[in-house]
């Protein structure tokens, strides 16, 4: 009881609030809507992926001018969707993961049916089209298994 005490009492003068402390009224990143003393440190880790692409989708309206869909040298399995503000870009911006990449590609793409293949020898036609409808749209796009993850 006593730790407890000190603990809350060190927290009130150094005028932090605790991590572990339970908000009520937050938003979908775990950040309080009422209050701007409430705020509340959510790691984006710890983002359900829905909440991750969410949040991805809200920075800047997620408009990349080029995309790279990356699948893995050994065993073709999907990677990551390198995303760049600028087509002149030598560094991508961002890496979206699965969930988030198929949640960017749905909202640029409203017309898309199907998800990003996690195979790449077995998706290579549906990549081939959704860069197709990427570019037609103005957006860079291409793909490839490149990735050395050994």
């Amino acid at each position: 009881m006593k730790k407890k005490l000190l603990i809350e009492r060190f927290q009130q003068l150094a005028g932090i609030k605790p991590l572990y402390t339970e908000q009520s009224d937050t938003d979908d990143y775990g950040r309080s809507i009422s209050g701007k003393d409430k705020r509340t440190f959510v790691d984006p880790k710890d983002l359900t992926p829905a909440a991750r692409a969410k949040k991805m989708l809200d920075m800047d309206n997620a408009s990349y001018e080029k995309v790279e869909f990356v699948y893995t040298e050994q065993g073709g399995h999907f990677y990551g969707l390198d995303v760049y503000e600028s087509k002149d870009q030598k560094q991508r911006s961002n890496k979206l993961r699965y969930d988030e990449a198929n949640e960017w590609l749905k909202d640029t793409l409203s017309d898309l049916a199907v998800d990003i293949p996690e195979r790449y020898s077995s998706g290579e036609k549906e990549l081939d089209d959704i860069v197709e409808k990427l570019e037609d749209l103005g957006i860079e796009a291409g793909h490839g298994d490149y990735m050395d993850v050994s």
